[in-house]
């Protein structure tokens, strides 16, 4: 695969570089009426604008440009390609610690322990707005012949993340695959 160099486009994963990754298994049998718009539901909501923002955002993007929801082109021919991504946002624990003490003086007042806690969180969410998010793309390429699904990634929390927004947007539970498995189902082939 060749890496778009249209102005704008961002590519990453599975067209930038070699990756590791995760394998699972879909039903092939189960017949997907795929329309991109089921993908709109589950598509990543930029928190850049929104009143309030949490630490972990996601959702589905478009494979060929992370900023695009546009999955006009997710299925190339028998596989449905598109990517996941994650932006993370955190504060430095000094630096929450310095803007709360600074919040309590400008307070003037006793606190109680409760008020001290909303006022502390509300502290975190303001210096969030602020965060610059660290964003991981991670690629699905999923064969809908055989049922063969990749994922750019192998950790168990960004796969388990995957398989429930997978079941989101497609309603079916993925069977995670791994060499063990394969050489099963491959004995079990062999041998009848």
């Amino acid at each position: 695969m060749k890496a778009a160099t249209n102005k704008g486009e961002l590519n990453m994963g599975l067209l930038k570089r070699t990756v590791n990754f995760a394998r699972f298994k879909a039903d092939p049998n189960i017949k997907l009426q795929l329309d991109p718009n089921v993908l709109t539901t589950s598509a990543f909501q930029d928190e850049e604008e929104a009143e309030e923002v949490s630490e972990q955002s996601f959702g589905w993007v478009s494979f060929e440009n992370s900023l695009s929801t546009d999955f006009q082109n997710c299925v190339k021919g028998n596989y449905v390609v598109l990517s996941l991504r994650v932006d993370t946002r955190n504060v430095p624990y000094h630096a929450l610690q310095m803007h709360f003490k600074k919040a309590l003086q400008e307070k003037q007042t006793s606190l109680s322990k409760e008020d001290k806690k909303v006022l502390k969180e509300a502290v975190k969410m303001k210096l969030l707005k602020r965060a610059i998010p660290r964003t991981n793309i991670y690629d699905v390429s999923w064969n809908l012949t055989t049922g063969s699904v990749l994922f750019t990634a192998t950790s168990d929390k960004v796969c388990g993340l995957f398989e429930a927004l997978f079941f989101e947007a497609f309603g079916q539970r993925l069977e995670r695959v791994f060499p063990y498995t394969m050489c099963k189902a491959l004995t079990h082939i062999c041998v009848g």
